[in-house]
């Protein structure tokens, strides 16, 4: 299949509209159904500008070719708002085209197009830290521990011993803001959870003061390996984690009311973790850790060894191997969206079922066997389709059927934006935004050339969770591949049936 990957900069003004346009025929985030000879379900229309609800099929031989290299070029360093770039993966090669249409430079507030590695940002890339930040509550001392200590990512990218002062200066100034601010951060605390909250924020500073020595310790000269960071932003992420759970318990009950026409659906009134055990078949294939590269694979954190070794001794006799994934389905942001997903994986929908596309671009699964594109309820007989449902940072409720495009949300950012690597959505029918029913992808990019808002997926579809573990299995999933099993493990008391 042919796939467009589509980095949208946009103009304020509506004269600035930008056309996008490639040689090839356009498909994004579809199942394989076509080729079983049954009905599509398309995810990602080709293309489109973002004013005026024009959509222009990517199949047109009228484009011109340029410069892709020169373009990328520009655009990492800054200057990529002044074209827009369609990205057609062929067989695992990319190859790009852009239109020949003249457009004026876009007039763009630079703060917005921010890439960050954490949440601060607006183009955070941290799946834990969106959701941090997705949590509905406003206690401003508990947030800039959380951004302060977010900034130890970043701070370790600098080489060699240099990085790790300004760790231990970041780890200091967290612990002496929880014993200056315990107070305040408590009196946001829900009622009944004041005590256990407290014994947290206690626990973190102690983990904090350990932290600052583990990373004292390892600056006495020697060289900084790989493995010292790895452990120094595991040891962080821990707090970080800790951090969450504080801001968790800030929450009392569900801040808003889902309209009523959605009350048959089922609906997260909270958060989720959902647990997907993937058989992937190694007969015939190379699999990443096999041989010897882990970076986007499972076996990176996974297994104490690398390499061959590791990835072998995790294959049973049949050459199967097993991994797991973790997603966090976040009920504040998309409850019926994610409720949708949470009742399917309750009712096992997904156990056994095989995934249907895994390519550069996305892992997709979610087609049942029969005639239909998705679940069929079996108390009315009927396909079950849900609202597109997605939620706006200044809003304090979804925006429901309808994309922010359709909306004049140009330049808004939503609460849940496709920037992670792992980010968890429904498919849909291209020119339905409430035809979802059961097909979810799980993206395997990472916002760079664009931030959150201004590319061709924010607003347009329904992001209810991020993969927060396992991440690494991701790469190394391959359609045949079949989901053994789908649970829930934390949170099944937050869903909602009618």
């Amino acid at each position: 299949s042919t796939i467009a990957w589509a980095c949208l900069c946009v103009h304020r003004r509506p004269q600035a509209n930008m056309v996008l346009q490639a040689r090839a025929p356009a498909r994004a985030l579809v199942s394989d159904r076509t080729a079983r000879g049954g009905s599509r379900r398309s995810a990602v229309p080709a293309v489109c500008c973002t004013h005026h609800r024009q959509v222009v099929r990517a199949c047109s031989g009228d484009s011109q070719p340029f410069d892709a290299q020169g373009l990328l070029a520009k655009a990492a360093l800054g200057v990529g708002a002044a074209a827009s770039v369609a990205f057609s993966v062929v067989g695992g090669a990319s190859t790009a085209a852009a239109s020949g249409v003249e457009t004026p430079s876009p007039i763009l507030d630079l703060a917005t197009l921010t890439t960050g590695q954490g949440g601060k940002s607006e183009g955070g890339k941290d799946a834990e830290a969106i959701l941090r930040y997705a949590l509905p509550i406003d206690n401003k001392d508990i947030r800039l521990i959380q951004s302060t200590l977010e900034e130890i990512d970043e701070k370790l990218k600098v080489p060699g011993q240099k990085s790790l002062p300004p760790v231990v200066k970041i780890s200091n100034s967290a612990q002496n803001m929880i014993s200056k601010r315990k107070d305040s951060i408590l009196k946001d605390v829900s009622p009944g959870k004041t005590t256990e909250a407290e014994a947290l924020l206690k626990t973190i500073s102690g983990k904090l003061s350990d932290f600052s020595k583990d990373v004292n310790s390892r600056m006495d000269g020697r060289e900084i390996t790989f493995d010292d960071k790895a452990e120094i932003r595991e040891g962080a992420k821990e707090i970080l984690q800790d951090v969450g759970l504080v801001e968790e318990m800030m929450v009392d009950g569900f801040p808003y009311d889902v309209p009523e026409e959605y009350a048959n659906l089922p609906q997260l009134k909270g958060r989720a973790l959902v647990e997907v055990d993937v058989l992937l078949d190694t007969k015939g294939r190379v699999i990443a850790g096999m041989a010897g590269n882990t970076s986007t694979s499972f076996f990176l954190r996974s297994q104490e060894g690398r390499g061959a070794t590791a990835a072998t001794s995790s294959v049973d006799e049949n050459g199967i191997l097993k991994g797991r994934l973790l997603i966090v389905c976040d009920g504040f942001s998309a409850p019926v969206t994610a409720g949708n997903f949470v009742d399917l994986v309750d009712r096992g929908f997904y156990d056994g079922m095989e995934i249907q596309r895994a390519d550069e671009l996305v892992v997709q699964t979610g087609d049942p066997d029969g005639p239909a594109s998705g679940f069929v309820d079996p108390n009315s007989g009927e396909l079950r389709n849900i609202p597109l449902e997605i939620k706006r940072k200044v809003d304090k409720v979804p925006t429901y059927e309808a994309t922010f495009e359709d909306l004049g949300y140009f330049l808004d950012q939503p609460q849940l934006p496709f920037n992670a690597f792992g980010t968890t959505a429904m498919a849909r029918e291209q020119f339905d935004p409430n035809s979802g029913s059961s097909q979810f992808f799980i993206l395997l990019k990472e916002s760079e050339l664009t931030p959150t808002g201004l590319n061709l997926l924010d607003g347009s579809f329904a992001v209810f969770g991020y993969v927060v573990d396992g991440v690494e299995l991701l790469s190394d999933i391959k359609p045949g591949d079949v989901i053994q099993s789908a649970k829930v493990v934390e949170g099944l008391d937050n869903l909602v049936r009618s």
